[in-house]
């Protein structure tokens, strides 16, 4: 009542308006650079869409991949390393390689003609590898398990690791660090849910496995696989490593190792340190920057 103010009316419907309240926009297909993108927009009371095919302008900047190589540093010249972006292939950065430092004038046990001296000289000049001395790069010594997690730590820009389950694995040693994030980004599982083995030898089907693992953290295609019945020792590869040693085998960073006459795998033997140079130089230079 307008007089005095008592309900004289209740329940009266009011007609719905059939005008739609639009929400925010919902993206369909994401906007790259050189490339718009779509969306649409819901209403914020009935959910109904109520706008389609909205255009989403393209953006200015680029998703870069990694690291490719456009001309090799030799021993005698520089390189050149390019990062493309993986949408549209556009150039994103370029670096420098430093040239390659010959192994052979600072180890006194590797010389340049030894079949591991180009892959020490790569490991050497992209601080992959340190000698076991100034003057020592000990090629013929097996690599122990900390040092594999640390050569690839090492690789991927030595990222913070933060904590691990692993009890044989102290604070502050050398490869502390690097055994934690190898733990988190799932390169290495550990010998047990509570033990690493730091010092155990890396076996040839580990270091396979390990690699495997990293190559799958970082994005890379690793579905190749390669039979490897062909080899005698073949069917000695452990279950847990047969994918990986597929995958090296079928990309060929593994080709096997001639003993006495017979090309083998020999999975459960131990990887020298000019094994491991020579099979990260294949990795880094055939797979990831080709």
């Amino acid at each position: 009542c307008t007089v005095c103010g008592q309900l004289a009316e209740s329940n009266i419907t009011i007609p719905a308006t059939g005008k739609h309240t639009k929400g925010d926009l919902i993206t369909d297909t994401p906007a790259t650079c050189g490339k718009v993108g779509k969306g649409h927009k819901n209403c914020t009371v009935c959910g109904a869409m109520v706008e389609s095919n909205i255009i989403i302008n393209a953006t200015n900047k680029h998703t870069a991949g990694n690291w490719k190589t456009t001309t090799k540093a030799t021993y005698n010249a520089t390189g050149l390393d390019t990062k493309y972006c993986i949408v549209c292939n556009a150039v994103v950065e370029t670096k420098t390689v430093a040239k390659l430092v010959k192994a052979a004038a600072v180890f006194k046990d590797v010389k340049a003609d030894d079949w591991y001296h180009d892959a020490v000289s790569y490991a050497y000049s992209n601080n992959l590898f340190k000698g076991v001395s100034a003057n020592d790069f000990a090629p013929a010594q097996e690599m122990t398990r900390a040092m594999l997690v640390t050569v690839l730590w090492r690789y991927a820009g030595e990222p913070a690791g933060g904590s691990h389950p692993f009890k044989d694995v102290p604070k502050g040693q050398w490869y502390t660090e690097a055994v934690a994030w190898a733990a988190k980004t799932g390169v290495v599982n550990g010998t047990s849910a509570d033990t690493f083995d730091p010092n155990a030898i890396i076996t040839r089907e580990q270091m396979a496995t390990i690699l495997y693992r990293y190559a799958k953290s970082t994005g890379l295609n690793v579905s190749s696989s390669a039979n490897i019945g062909g080899f005698k020792d073949g069917s000695k590869v452990n279950g847990w490593a047969k994918e990986g040693m597929q995958w090296a085998v079928g990309k060929g960073l593994i080709n096997g190792s001639s003993i006495n006459g017979t090309i083998l795998l020999d999975p459960s033997n131990g990887a020298t340190r000019g094994q491991v140079a020579t099979i990260l130089m294949r990795y880094i230079e055939n797979i990831v920057k080709a």
